[in-house]
């Protein structure tokens, strides 16, 4: 009876206890492109670019520039600094952040070696007849097809006019492949394809007609933007494409980042050029990335095998902000004087310095923004630069500094230049003991404004009255040194202007 008692309890514990889902696992991890890694989880994970390090092989000094796909189980990561071959193999670590998405569990640890997940591609390909001059395809001509793959491959396979040949040929190639056109076959134009699996098992195709004897034969696609950075809106890459023979007259089949290419030919058909340029509606990258797919079709409906370029080192930033100037450095600077510059910024981000200036103050608010560069010695400065990088690594344009000068800075030897500098001096040395607002009157007020002259923020008259102007001014000071913009003179302005900031 005890027995009979005790199994509803026994059957409610079974009930309430939580069924949670397994730890997950990685089902698979592959390189799957020039700049990609796919891993494939076993349920849906959160990940971030912090879960992923000590990459190796082929990956060896490459950058994770992102990753993509959290909260699913296929997860992708962009690199940067490295074009990974056909072939490539290499490993990397996973954190043991990676969560399920279900339960939280945490996914195991440790190094992952990553398997060669590219689809192997055709390096280059030709078609012939053996008609005189290899001009058509007609019954009783042989097609012979010619190709080379970019790795090893194997299981090679050739359809000619849909008929499947036997192509021969051993690792990359070549592999050579024929077929006697009959009357029942294609004339003229003459449909081609070709399948083959790498070392890997990952399948390549090709697919192309024959309609004039050999067809044209990319050699390569470079560009101009062979140097890091990014491409604002209105920035340019220049494409140039070179056959291994002229071929005037083609049409050019290719795009880049979404957008169609407008190809011109020139050097009588042996090369064709065209211009990318980012647009405001453009997508942004955070790694370069390369063109591929670019076909060439002869007059005689010849089309070449896909072409790729792989040159491209900047990445292209569509959602560029402006930087611009608000105040220029007041010059000349008395020696050992501080050099404020003011500028507005369309975004928050990061400060960098370029040329002779530096300053501790390194991080720029959507607005208007002061700085102050430290200290220089004396001398004239026309190579100082602002550059400000939003939180998602875009940057600004880079504003050049107005150039001004500190002391003498080589031309004190002029009556006006000393009085200047002497008059700046004043200016600094001069001691705020007692607060000021609109209505303040008297010496202490002809001091403010000589020091405001000085500063740059301030160019209405020097009489002694605290009007509007002069309220404007001091609110423009308060920013330069991160005070409150209220526009009078309270303990803490008086301290910033009493320490010669």
């Amino acid at each position: 009876m005890k027995t009979l008692r005790l199994l509803p309890a026994l059957i409610m514990l079974a009930v309430a206890l939580p069924v949670y889902a397994g730890t997950p696992i990685v089902n698979s991890a592959r390189i799957a492109g020039p700049h990609t890694v796919v891993i494939v989880y076993s349920e849906a994970v959160n990940t971030t670019i912090n879960d992923y390090t000590s990459f190796n092989g082929a990956l060896s000094g490459a950058s994770l520039a992102g990753v993509s796909g959290s909260g699913t189980n296929v997860i992708t990561l962009t690199f940067s600094g490295v074009t990974l071959a056909g072939n490539a193999t290499g490993g990397l670590t996973i954190a043991s952040t990676v969560t399920s998405v279900a339960d939280g569990s945490v996914v195991g640890s440790g190094p992952y070696n990553l398997t060669d997940g590219q689809a192997p591609l055709l390096s280059s390909f030709s078609m012939s007849s053996d008609l005189a001059g290899g001009i058509l395809a007609q019954t009783g001509n042989t097609v012979t097809v010619t190709f080379n793959a970019n790795e090893p491959v194997t299981n090679v396979t050739a359809t000619i006019d849909g008929h499947s040949v036997s192509a021969s040929g051993s690792n990359a190639g070549p592999y050579t492949a024929s077929y006697s056109i009959s009357s029942s076959d294609t004339q003229n134009a003459v449909p081609v394809s070709v399948l083959f699996r790498d070392t890997a098992g990952n399948q390549g195709s090709g697919s192309f007609m024959l309609g004039g004897g050999l067809g044209p034969h990319i050699t390569s696609i470079t560009s101009d933007a062979t140097t890091g950075g990014a491409l604002g809106v209105n920035g340019t890459i220049n494409f140039i494409l070179t056959l291994a023979s002229p071929v005037p007259g083609a049409y050019v089949s290719g795009s880049y980042d979404g957008t169609p290419l407008t190809w011109a030919t020139a050097n009588g058909g042996a090369t064709y050029t065209a211009t990318y340029t980012v647009q405001s509606t453009s997508p942004s990258t955070s790694a370069p990335m390369q063109i591929s797919g670019v076909t060439v079709r002869d007059p005689s409906g010849n089309v070449s095998i896909p072409a790729s370029g792989y040159d491209i080192e900047k990445t292209v930033n569509s959602q560029s902000f402006t930087i611009t100037e608000v105040s220029a450095v007041a010059s000349p600077i008395a020696s050992g004087g501080y050099a404020k510059f003011g500028f507005f910024s369309a975004q928050d981000g990061s400060i960098t310095y370029g040329g002779s200036c530096t300053s501790p103050i390194m991080s720029a608010a959507t607005g208007y923004n002061y700085v102050t560069f430290s200290l220089l010695p004396d001398g004239t400065y026309a190579n100082c630069t602002v550059t400000v990088t939003n939180a998602a690594g875009y940057q600004s344009n880079t504003l050049i500094v107005p150039t001004f000068v500190v002391g003498s800075g080589g031309s004190s030897s002029s009556t006006a230049s000393a009085q200047t500098t002497s008059a700046t001096s004043a200016a600094y040395s001069y001691k705020f003991l007692k607060p000021l607002d609109v209505g303040s009157t008297g010496p202490d007020v002809i001091a403010l404004q000589n020091r405001l002259t000085a500063e740059g923020v301030y160019s209405g008259p020097v009489n002694g009255k605290y009007g509007p102007l002069t309220q404007a001014a001091v609110k423009k000071y308060q920013g330069f040194h991160n005070l409150k913009q209220l526009g009078n003179v309270g303990p803490g302005t008086r301290a910033a202007l009493n320490s010669g900031l």
